[in-house]
């Protein structure tokens, strides 16, 4: 029955990530610009072609198979990790990371590219998007979980 619950909640996940994306794209335009809190986070259009900083950039069937694979194995551990109470704990954190690496998989498989479109207004501060929120909160999770838990 839990597994019921995981299923939704990564498709929830999923869903919101995927819902933003298509909402930015469709009301803005590449090169429009929007600032939110005075100017602290900027909502720009950018397409990613490669990982994490644009690493990779040329890479793209690499990304696919790469991130396949990694939606596998989150997924495995999901499962097996559901079956052990002592580390049921880790299940929420790997559902967040699963749902953002699904959200971010989609657009590469659909477009070839990932969506990214917030941007701190820091100098060298990456965009990104709600899959990789979704990521980096669960990874920090877990490790905060694994280590102090």
């Amino acid at each position: 029955m839990e597994i019921i619950y995981y299923v939704l909640f990564i498709f929830m996940i999923t869903s919101i990530d995927q819902f933003t994306k298509k909402a930015i794209c469709h009301y803005m335009k590449k090169n429009d610009l929007v600032f939110i809190k005075k100017r602290f986070i900027k909502i720009v259009i950018a397409r990613n072609y490669g990982a994490a900083f644009g690493i990779l950039k040329n890479k793209r069937l690499f990304l696919k198979i790469i991130n396949g694979i990694t939606i596998i194995m989150i997924s495995i551990l999901i499962f097996v990790f559901n079956e052990y109470v002592e580390y049921k704990m880790f299940v929420l954190p790997l559902i967040l990371m699963l749902g953002g690496a699904l959200g971010n998989y989609i657009d590469r498989i659909r477009l070839g590219y990932v969506v990214d479109f917030i941007r701190f207004n820091f100098k060298r501060c990456p965009i990104f998007n709600l899959g990789d929120i979704f990521i980096f909160t669960g990874s920090i999770t877990l490790v905060i979980f694994y280590y102090f838990l």
